[in-house]
C-alpha cells in the first residue's frame, strides 16, 4: 500500500504494475462517505459485522481502528485474509475473502 500511497501503482507478482487507488475513486470517497461518523454508526448495527484485514497487518493504527469498531458493534469479527488491499481484495483473491465468509457465517447458525 506504500507503494500506492508514493506512486499511485504498486508491483505484481509477475512483476508488472496497476493503478492504485485512482482520483475519480478518491473523489467519489470523499463526496459520499467521509463525513460519516462509524463510530456513531456501528452501535446501531444490529446484524452480524465481518470486517476483513490482512493476516499480516501489524498492530497498527488500521487495526486498531477496526478493533475499535469491533467493540462498538453488538455482533462483530474481524477476519483475515492473506494479501487484504482495501478495496482490492475481491478482484486479488476473491477464493480466500468468500472461504473467510463462509466461515464466519457457519459461526451464526
Amino acid at each position: 500500500m506504500a507503494d500506492i500511497e508514493r506512486y499511485g501503482a504498486r508491483q505484481l507478482e509477475d512483476k508488472s504494475y496497476t493503478k492504485g487507488f485512482g482520483k475519480q475513486s478518491n473523489a467519489a470517497y470523499m463526496q459520499n462517505y467521509f463525513h460519516y461518523r462509524f463510530e456513531d454508526y456501528y452501535p446501531k448495527v444490529k446484524c452480524p459485522v465481518l470486517m476483513l484485514t490482512n493476516k499480516e497487518l501489524e498492530e497498527g493504527r488500521e487495526k486498531e481502528v477496526l478493533l475499535g469498531l469491533k467493540t462498538l458493534a453488538e455482533n462483530a469479527e474481524i477476519g483475515e485474509v492473506p494479501g487484504w488491499e482495501h478495496p482490492y481484495l475481491w478482484m486479488l483473491d476473491p477464493d480466500e475473502a468468500c472461504q473467510s465468509i463462509q466461515f464466519f457465517l457457519s459461526k451464526l447458525r
